[in-house]
């Protein structure tokens, strides 16, 4: 989601974004009431979050003027170092939607945004209820499969084009991973029924796991194939999801599996990522992992294969780890104890990645990996 947050206190604003910013939302940031109110006039926020006491005009008077100005509805959640009743009451007859205060916990501030994300998704939903085609709308955003619990293929395919819409938009990249269960359809005649549901039903749960965020959205796909949606990541955040879904799956199913024959419910997967252009649909999203899976799978299995689109090359998913870290400034020797593998594989990692990106330094390719979406800017 895009959430400006208004606060007067440096420290805590760089609290928040970096705590927004690592679930995956876009931040806008304002020092002051005047501020605010030109931002949330200019870009339209799906959520503020609102400090109470700041110089100029405070939080309650930003709030009446933003209600009064507003032609799009925005939650306005207030947060406050005040925990009395007035002051909660006076927040929110001033136009705030709710209250948290100061310091602001993570956990509890994720699930306030998270029922913010629902409320504003039902308000669109509603305001559409008069054309013909609402109720299969809210049909399909609702569709849940009853084997797995995640959302069914149709409801997965909705939202894609939605979100792919919406990054073609702001230019953000958007991920999708497909992941199979190794060695199913071979298994399917000599393995119970109820075995391979269990098997899937790990792999259901492996994947909430994983992809956590409140954007994100899993669906299951096919037979025996999973699949999440993951907006605003680039490919190195969707690699991540992806080997913390492989390793959880191997670690549920050591702990309980009722398949007795090899492979053990693993997990291929293969992942694509884009930064949509108006001219495309999201099909090239779903060919494009379908192609990475099957060719994780055909390399073995139990692994994961990635792709960004529109990259003029394409970099494995170990150089990616070592890019990752090096743009979070970790240097040849720490990222090598890291990812348990010598300097000298490091250095040799980051002079292909320099070949690729035909530049002379680690700084020049890092910048052309945010470019091209490999990377997210820190």
């Amino acid at each position: 989601m895009k959430i400006l947050v208004v606060d007067d206190s440096a420290l805590e604003r760089q609290r928040i974004e970096a705590s927004l910013r690592a679930q995956g939302h876009q931040v806008l940031l304002a020092d002051n009431g005047f501020d605010g109110l030109e931002l949330a006039a200019q870009e339209a926020p799906d959520v503020i979050l609102l400090d109470v006491m700041m110089p100029g005009i405070d939080g309650l008077e930003t709030a009446r003027r933003i209600r009064a100005r507003q032609n799009r509805w925005s939650p306005i959640i207030f947060i406050s170092a005040n925990t009395q009743p007035e002051d909660i009451a006076a927040a929110i007859a001033a136009g705030g939607d709710d209250y948290l205060t100061k310091p602001i916990n993570t956990l509890v501030l994720n699930a306030k945004l998270l029922a913010m994300r629902r409320i504003v998704g039902m308000k669109s939903l509603l305001g559409r209820l008069d054309t013909p085609a609402a109720e299969q709308e809210v049909a399909q955003a609702t569709a849940v499969d009853s084997s797995t619990g995640l959302a069914t293929e149709e409801a997965a395919r909705h939202k894609l084009a939605q979100e792919f819409a919406r990054c073609s938009r702001t230019q953000q990249p958007v991920s999708l991973l497909f992941a199979c269960i190794d060695g199913l359809e071979a298994q399917r005649d000599s393995a119970p029924l109820e075995a391979l549901q269990a098997c899937l039903r790990q792999a259901a749960l492996s994947l909430r796991h994983s992809a956590a965020r409140i954007s994100d959205f899993a669906a299951h796909f096919r037979q025996w194939q999973v699949g999440a949606i993951l907006p605003d990541t680039p490919v190195s955040g969707a690699l991540t999801v992806a080997e913390r879904l492989r390793q959880t799956m191997n670690e549920l199913c050591q702990a309980d599996c009722q398949l007795t024959t090899p492979p053990h419910c693993t997990l291929s997967i293969g992942l694509a990522t884009a930064v949509p252009r108006k001219e495309c649909d999201s099909q090239i999203l779903i060919d494009a992992a379908e192609r990475m899976l099957r060719q994780a799978i055909n390399e073995g299995g139990n692994r994961v294969e990635a792709l960004a689109i529109d990259a003029p090359f394409r970099l494995t998913p170990r150089e990616l780890e070592c890019l990752q870290w090096s743009a979070l400034g970790k240097s040849s020797w720490e990222i090598a104890g890291i990812l348990q593998i010598s300097e000298s594989a490091v250095n040799f990692h980051m002079a292909n990645i320099r070949h690729k990106f035909q530049v002379g330094s680690r700084r020049q390719a890092i910048a052309q990996a945010i470019r091209l979406g490999l990377l997210r800017p820190s």
